[in-house]
Parts: C-alpha cells; structure tokens; sequence
C-alpha cells in the first residue's frame, strides 16, 4: 500500500548496492531465506498470543515489535554510501552496473558474439526456407 509499497524495493535496492560481485546468487539466496522465511512469524505469534487467552489489544502491541527490530538493523548497519564504496572497491555489483572497465568491454564483447550468432542462425533459417520453397516450386511443376 501507501506506507509500506516503498519498503520492498527499496530495501531490495540497498541490498543489491553493497552485494560483492560473484555472489550474488548467493546473496540474494540469503535475502530470499530471511525475507520469505521468516514473513509467518509476525502472524504466527499473534495467532499464538491470542488463542492463550491475551487481550487482543495487547497482541496486536508485539507486531510492531519486529518493525522496531527492522529500525534497529538500519541503523546499526552504518553509511550506506561508505558500505557501497567499500564493496565496490572489491568488485561489487552495484546496483547492476559493472565496477570496472574490463567488465564492461568482456559484457559488450559477449553480447555482440550473441547478435552475431542469432543473425547467423536467423540467416540460415532464411537461407534453409527459401531452399524448401524452390524444392516446393519445382516439384509442382514437374510432371
């Protein structure tokens, strides 16, 4: 929603920004795990609190006690733009940008051998079509 619609990709963005080129399957394995791992707790514990027997008021008091955690996280983990430079100096992804100029030419280089090979087969099938609708015209008009 409204208040919360920002939370997810933004989150996502810092985690991205300061992941060591790489890892990122590892990463971002690690992100999922505690991301959608852990989003039942929060309802578990309500449900738990409110069949022993707790006021309702009272259980709805805990849940933003793991708000109050995320908050804490944030801002034990510091400058986000220290913590970009320091993984970018070890070869950080970087919100998706490569961090050196080797990296980009052997990126470039390897989509250029794409396009080349996918013209190529493109061609071929071209070439492979029109050999079939010659075969085709000239059975039609043999005899």
């Amino acid at each position: 929603g409204f208040c919360f619609g920002w939370n997810v990709p933004n989150g996502r963005m810092v985690y991205i920004a300061i992941m060591p080129r790489g890892q990122d399957s590892e990463y971002m394995g690690l992100f999922q795990f505690f991301a959608r791992g852990f989003l039942w707790l929060p309802p578990l514990l309500f449900t738990v609190l409110n069949e022993s027997g707790v006021p309702m008021n009272v259980s709805f008091l805990v849940l933003p006690m793991f708000l109050l955690g995320g908050a804490v996280c944030y801002q034990i983990m510091g400058d986000l733009d220290k913590a970009i430079e320091e993984t970018r100096g070890a070869g950080a992804i970087g919100l998706g940008v490569a961090a050196d100029a080797d990296a980009d030419a052997d990126a470039d280089a390897d989509a250029e051998e794409m396009v080349e090979k996918k013209e190529g087969i493109i061609a071929n099938e071209e070439t492979a079509v029109a050999r079939e609708n010659t075969r085709r015209d000239e059975g039609e008009r043999l005899p």
